[in-house]
């Protein structure tokens, strides 16, 4: 619901905005909670050993890479289509990840495929005409 708010909002109040300046803010307003949390978990407390700052270098590629450019994408679609368009690309990421987790040796159980039908369902039951 979050999801679909959040494209219509961004298409509607902000088209003047780019979306390099949308994504910033984005940031720059989980920054906050982001770093109290990080203080209130003892982050900053503990030994950074060689492996802490390895695994807190990945976090951070995938941080900027995975979520910062995903969204700069995102929010250019959501500028240069509808947000129903923009939205239709959600439908990629579970198969995406299924695909991923293949390579990876893992295997559908019955009630995963099950609920994948159903929601299949749904989105054919809601977008037909």
């Amino acid at each position: 619901m979050c999801y679909a708010t959040n494209v219509n909002l961004i298409k509607k109040y902000l088209p003047d905005l780019t979306p390099l300046t949308i994504t910033t803010g984005n940031f720059v307003v989980q920054l906050i909670p982001a770093i109290i949390i990080l203080i209130c978990t003892g982050f900053f407390e503990m030994p950074f050993t060689p492996d802490v700052k390895l695994s807190v270098g990945y976090i951070l590629i995938l941080g900027v890479v995975g979520t910062g450019v995903a969204n700069i994408i995102f929010y250019r679609l959501i500028h240069i289509s509808s947000p129903v368009f923009a939205t239709s690309v959600t439908y990629l990421i579970p198969i995406v990840a299924f695909f991923w987790g293949v390579l990876d040796g893992e295997s559908l159980a019955p009630l995963q495929v099950l609920g994948a039908f159903v929601i299949l369902v749904g989105v054919y039951l809601s977008s037909r005409k």
